[in-house]
């Protein structure tokens, strides 16, 4: 970077503000190596001046020494800068505070707190003495050495609480059960354990456990003669004592295991301190990765022409929250929204849309944000598409819409079921509105509940397929049923449908209903990833493709809830999604397609959307979070 006049600023602009304070202490070592012996911070001092060569040296100097240096700094010369003092010391943890003590007397062989009190005085100087010499309130900060004395006393602690708590008796029933049954609720039924290597199975007595005996049998013989009260009575002994011995059997089993379940308490503990730790870094490492994703898409699209190869590689490897994190780190770095930079940088002559771009921007964009755009789509401009409409809506579960609707408010002034009521009218405005309030019953299964409903659904109007002339239909019944059940009872309500009056759900609609409101309905009546998959379908069969419907199916969900809807497609057509891309689409288009469909991050495993139903089995389901 070195020229003869002055040097190239914009090669430590660009090395210095990417690297870590790790690196830098790397390059200014290796520094000398290569320059005869010199130091780097001052050659900085030589070349630079002002600003620059103040920020330049900061990042060159490790933290706490560069910290103390100002502080020595404050106290140099006539008069005390009390500002700069008070701005380190204050802003400082207690335990960043003694670090700063360390790298003062060992860069300055002096005492700081000495230094302090000479230069300071009155409640400022009691400040900084009690920040460095008194004693904290428990539990603000430790001195490291005291780490492990205090984590034996904790543990001492901890182990006679656990044997002061023992109850065998308990235990042994306990020992009955399924040892992870409270945990089948949070999804792990089949392995209760989290982490690995804790999975040691402990029987609570290598002897069976054996019941109180109900011994009212005993007391059956009449007792007129003595040699009969002789015998009842030492019928009762030898139960007692039968009793007894049991007893003490299990008692030193359930004390012979003590040892065992408090091992495998510390155990466990350990574990889940180790997969805290691990949880740690790989969010320091998926952070770290996001900042170089972020720096590599800024590098594809600057200067003239754009790497779109580049952006496929970088973007649709990307799970959503970590593509999230991306744009975020791009607006707060440059000051632009990745979405918009994207859409200036791949758009046709003229400024004009391509495929590849809208796939792009529904990719990189937020859910909420992205369906409130797809919900002005359908409305915004002369007619209305009330396909895409009703797809928004009635797919959506109460977490996404009620996000979708902020987004739509904040975004265009109105709300969206002002814009329902002016862009619809009669059944099907009814029924978009009741969906609009989020009132699904999610999570609720009822297996004995679904053939009412059905009933009821029949009753209401559903039968009119079967019968001439029309029956009159009970609307209000219908909107609200099909509006607001929740998609796993939906589907008890479906098989109950199809058992009972021998036509599925959706042809029953089909049938006995037409024109919008029958799209609206079956799209409720509807699997999402089915009504997904035959969505897909139509948007490529017949002359031309739907590359919008696409774009937006494809880009909107993430890779987990692509690869069940690509599952639904092939079950249903026999053919795979890549079949079908490879077939409709082009270009730099298709490749985005695909390599979103089949390209994933390293050693990362995308999850459902928070709000998203996920069955467990028996009638039994969670939400994810």
């Amino acid at each position: 970077a070195k020229k003869m006049m002055g040097c190239d600023e914009d090669v430590f602009l660009e090395i210095l503000n990417a690297a870590n304070e790790e690196t830098c202490q790397a390059i200014r070592n290796a520094y000398p190596g290569v320059t005869d012996g010199r130091d780097l911070i001052e050659d900085v001092k030589k070349k630079m001046s002002g600003n620059l060569e103040f920020a330049v040296v900061a990042r060159l100097t490790p933290k706490y020494e560069f910290l103390a240096g100002r502080l020595k700094k404050a106290c140099d010369g006539m008069g005390t800068d009390e500002d700069a003092i008070c701005r380190i010391l204050g802003s400082s943890t207690n335990e960043e505070c003694l670090f700063i003590r360390d790298a003062f007397a060992e860069t300055f062989e002096g005492d700081l707190v000495e230094l302090m009190e000479s230069e300071l005085s009155g409640n400022f100087l009691k400040m900084v003495q009690f920040l460095y010499k008194v004693d904290p309130p428990k539990g603000h900060w430790r001195d490291p050495e005291t780490y492990a004395v205090d984590a034996a006393d904790a543990g001492t602690e901890f182990m006679t609480e656990l044997q002061g708590c023992f109850n065998p008796s308990m235990a042994a029933m306990e020992g009955q059960q399924p040892m992870f049954s409270p945990l089948s609720f949070l999804g792990y039924p089949n392995n209760p354990f989290i982490i690995p290597g804790c999975d040691t199975w402990l029987p609570p007595s290598s002897l069976p456990f054996v019941p109180m005996i109900d011994q009212n049998y005993l007391l059956n013989s009449p007792v007129a003669d003595l040699a009969s009260g002789q015998q009842l009575l030492t019928n009762l002994q030898m139960t007692i004592q039968s009793t007894m011995q049991l007893t003490d059997m299990n008692n030193m089993a359930a004390n012979g295991m003590q040892p065992q379940y408090f091992n495998l308490a510390y155990s466990i503990r350990a574990a889940s301190t180790h997969c805290s730790v691990l949880k740690q870094d790989n969010q320091a490492m998926l952070e770290f990765v996001a900042q170089r994703d972020a720096v590599m898409v800024h590098e594809a699209c600057e200067g003239w022409g754009t790497d779109e190869g580049k952006l496929i590689e970088i973007l649709t490897a990307q799970s959503k929250p970590q593509m999230r994190r991306v744009a975020q780190i791009y607006l707060e770095t440059h000051g632009k929204t990745l979405t918009s930079v994207l859409d200036g940088e791949l758009s046709g002559f003229f400024g004009g849309s391509t495929d590849f771009q809208y796939f792009m921007n529904c990719l990189c964009s937020d859910p909420a944000t992205l369906d409130a755009q797809f919900l002005v789509e359908s409305m915004k401009g002369w007619g209305t598409d009330e396909k895409l409409l009703s797809e928004i809506i009635c797919t959506r579960n109460n977490l996404e819409l009620a996000q979708a609707k902020a987004a739509f408010q904040r975004d265009n002034g109105k709300t969206v079921e002002q814009w329902v009521q002016g862009d619809t009218s009669g059944l099907y405005q009814r029924f978009l509105l009741e969906c609009l309030k989020g009132q699904r019953r999610e999570g609720m299964i009822d297996p004995n509940a679904a053939e009412g409903t059905a009933d009821e659904l029949w009753n209401a109007g559903l039968s009119a397929g079967n019968m001439d002339p029309f029956p009159e239909r009970d609307e209000a019944k219908l909107i609200e049923i099909t509006a607001n059940t929740g998609a796993e009872q939906m589907k008890l309500v479906d098989q109950a449908t199809s058992s009972k009056y021998g036509k599925s759900l959706n042809d029953a609609i089909k049938d006995a209903m037409g024109g919008d409101i029958e799209d609206a309905m079956r799209v409720r009546s509807m699997d999402k990833f089915e009504y997904f998959a035959e969505a897909l379908n139509k948007a490529w069969e017949g002359f031309g493709t739907d590359e919008r419907a696409t774009s937006r199916i494809m880009g909107r969900y993430s890779k987990t809830e692509l690869k069940q809807i690509s599952a639904c497609y092939e079950a249903k057509y026999g053919k795979t999604v890549r079949a079908g891309v490879e077939s409709e689409c082009s270009g730099n288009y298709k490749k985005a397609l695909i390599a979103y469909l089949y390209r994933e991050m390293p050693g990362y495993k995308d999850v459902l959307p928070r709000g998203t139903y996920v069955p467990l089995g028996a009638g039994v389901g969670a939400f994810a979070m």
